[in-house]
């Protein structure tokens, strides 16, 4: 009898000891904003659904500008064909502003209010998608996505978007807007989206690496990565963003990279206050504020998962913000205005 309980009680152990280990992870949240810089209708929304995004810093943001209703869009000109065809993935090509949150749209009132995002926070997935960026050559840009397979599932096959995003262009457009934030730049397919199929079980991994050529009218040092895993629903699995692409100051393959992924700073521009914290509520050792030569201007010592800085000293330009952690930094560019 003692040997029967003792048995079961391994067992139990076992099964909750697995239970622990296979455990979901947070879904990221991802707005798809199709917007257009001649449409007046969008520079007259477009800063409320900024302003409620900017309070959501940890929501993923790409904007596409398609050739419709307005074809002379500077944004859509220098990508037609891959601008349009994002639009037509979720059928709605031919009206801006548009709002895409994780493969549901909703209106422009809707996401002109801070609690958007509420309806897609704290759900899950078994997928964890890291992904990473860094120089190949003098033209192509390397691209890399990992996989990691937090628990059982039977998913089966997704779609992959792959894409290049200009963090901020600031472009004096014919509606009014000035700044830009995340514009789409170029994907590694258009109408056809490749696919793969998402491993079963917990612990396995499915990785890819692909190259995309870089343009002349693109600031290379404000680009970065996004990769979007669809169902055939058109759902979103997972999605995630890499670092900034820069390799005169971070290596995509370093810690720096690997905790720039877990830093948010907003918003960027800035005018008056910086916000930045930890997305792991790790305590921040150290704050450093560089300018473009790499000299040091400000320090913080935060001792916190978060604070801010009060950038009125700043002259207008760029800058970087270096974030130490446990004795790894990320370093991330910023526009002051």
């Amino acid at each position: 009898m003692n040997t029967f309980k003792n048995l079961t009680i391994i067992l139990l152990g076992f099964i909750f000891i697995s239970n622990i280990s296979a455990q979901d992870v947070a879904k990221n949240i991802i707005v798809e904003h199709f917007t257009n810089t001649r449409c007046g209708i969008c520079a007259n929304r477009n800063p409320a659904f900024y302003n409620a995004l900017h309070q959501n810093p940890d929501v993923i943001h790409i904007a596409y500008h398609p050739s419709a209703p307005y074809s002379s869009c500077l944004f859509s000109t220098q990508n037609k064909a891959q601008n349009d065809a994002r639009t037509r993935f979720y059928n709605v090509f031919g009206s801006t502003p548009r709002f895409i949150i994780n493969g549901d749209e909703r209106s422009g009132n809707q996401v002109a209010n801070t609690m958007a995002y509420n309806d897609f926070k704290n759900q899950t997935t078994p997928v964890d998608l890291r992904v990473n960026i860094a120089k190949a050559g003098s033209e192509d840009i390397e691209i890399s996505f990992g996989v990691n397979i937090k628990s059982d599932n039977t998913i089966g096959n997704v779609n992959y978007f792959i894409t290049l995003v200009e963090d901020t262009v600031l472009y004096d457009a014919p509606n009014g807007e000035k700044i830009h934030h995340d514009v789409f730049r170029k994907s590694l397919s258009n109408d056809v989206l490749p696919t793969f199929m998402i491993p079963q079980n917990v612990g396995n991994e499915y990785n890819f690496t692909t190259k995309i050529k870089t343009e002349s009218f693109w600031d290379l040092s404000r680009i970065y990565a996004i990769v979007i895993l669809t169902d055939n629903n058109k759902k979103v699995v997972q999605a995630a963003r890499s670092p900034l692409y820069n390799p005169n100051i971070l290596s995509s393959t370093n810690n720096e990279s690997e905790l720039e992924n877990d830093v948010t700073i907003y918003p960027n521009p800035v005018q008056n206050e910086l916000f930045f914290s930890s997305k792991q509520r790790e305590s921040i050792q150290k704050v450093n504020i560089k300018n473009q030569v790499g000299q040091n201007i400000f320090e913080l010592h935060p001792k916190d998962n978060q604070s801010s800085i009060n950038t009125d000293f700043l002259t207008p330009g760029t800058y970087f913000l270096e974030v130490t952690i446990e004795n790894k930094k990320s370093v991330q560019k910023f526009i002051k205005i």
